[in-house]
């Protein structure tokens, strides 16, 4: 079961459950534990960095950090493309430093019982497999859990 919060509402999460940040990649839906999640900003200007991976989109200064920042459609495999008008840019802490994710649109945040999550599908591409840690299935679609640290 997932709930959803809307904005300055909040709920009491038992141990057994965590929240998701989710967010939608080519019409797909995934999510990100809420505790790696530093901010979400719109679509701001990158700086492009030259003679890099096609998956790092370039590099923004937020509050005088420079922060990398990832295209994970090319991580997970999908098609690299023009990033829509409702792009948003989630900013995590990984490590010692902090990393932009761009995603097409960001959804809710889903409360998951532990227990609701399953495994990737063994016929997931190895590329996906090794990025995604499980998977929720809701009432109308499936959530694919992001190992963050997986993609950087």
């Amino acid at each position: 079961m997932t709930t959803t919060l809307e904005e300055n509402q909040s709920v009491e999460i038992d141990s057994d459950e965590t929240e998701y940040v989710t967010f939608f990649l080519n019409g797909h839906w995934h999510g990100i534990d809420i505790t790696d999640i530093c901010e979400i900003n719109k679509n701001i200007n990158l700086t492009p960095v030259f003679q890099t991976s096609d998956c790092i989109a370039g590099v923004v200064n937020i509050r005088g950090e420079v922060v990398t920042v990832f295209d994970i459609r090319g991580l997970l495999g999908y098609e690299l493309k023009q990033f829509p008008h409702t792009c948003r840019n989630i900013i995590l802490n990984c490590g010692d430093e902090q990393v932009g994710f761009l995603v097409d649109n960001v959804g809710d945040v889903a409360v998951v019982k532990n227990r609701d999550i399953n495994q990737t599908p063994s016929n997931t591409s190895e590329t996906n497999s090794k990025h995604i840690s499980g998977v929720f299935q809701s009432d109308d679609k499936l959530l694919s859990i992001l190992n963050v640290n997986s993609l950087i």
